[in-house]
């Protein structure tokens, strides 16, 4: 299935556009319990980004972000496939490019190429945060392909230093709220 930019718009409608989402906290929040080092802060999959804002009051020019259409006419997000993104040195990485429940839909897929892309890319030192774990067999499934990406690089992956608990706008039931959580997503450090 191709989604086209009307598509993530009317997905969009009234989810994860606000200050209050989870990626936003994360990117508020993760720079008080890691020291970055020299490098891009990434944030693949920018969506309306405002996640890139944070980053970007944050490091200034230092941030970019990435995603298939601009929602928001930021700066400093790249209207870019992640099948076409060229690689640089990174600091930090947001992977959020699709959806962790999409993963092996597509051959290529983009999910797969995004980690790939953030594993290869991270300088040494530096930091990923991504979704790794759920809790159906089909989710294992989807754990194990990401974890086969991280056994090519000297990474460690580690639970996140702060737990979130919210409430956001189900993206699959647009009106309807859902509990979000921490419990899935991961810090991933490259340590060589």
């Amino acid at each position: 299935m191709t989604f086209t930019k009307e598509y993530w718009i009317n997905r969009h409608a009234d989810a994860n556009i606000s200050w209050n989402t989870k990626t936003v906290h994360y990117c508020r929040n993760i720079f008080n319990h890691i020291d970055l080092p020299d490098g891009k802060v990434v944030m693949l999959g920018a969506a309306y980004s405002l996640a890139l804002e944070v980053l970007y009051s944050k490091f200034g020019d230092k941030a970019i972000g990435m995603d298939l259409w601009n929602f928001a006419n930021h700066p400093r997000c790249l209207e870019r496939s992640i099948f076409d993104l060229e690689d640089f040195d990174c600091a930090f990485v947001y992977c959020d490019v699709d959806s962790f429940t999409r993963i092996g839909i597509n051959n290529p897929c983009p999910r797969l190429t995004a980690f790939e892309w953030s594993m290869r890319n991270l300088v040494k030192g530096g930091y990923c945060i991504t979704r790794l774990h759920g809790h159906t067999e089909q989710d294992h499934q989807r754990t194990n392909k990401l974890l086969e990406i991280t056994k090519k690089y000297p990474v460690e992956i580690a639970e996140l230093p702060f737990v979130y608990d919210g409430i956001e706008t189900d993206p699959n039931a647009p009106g309807v709220p859902c509990p979000v959580d921490s419990r899935d997503d991961v810090l991933i450090k490259k340590i060589g």
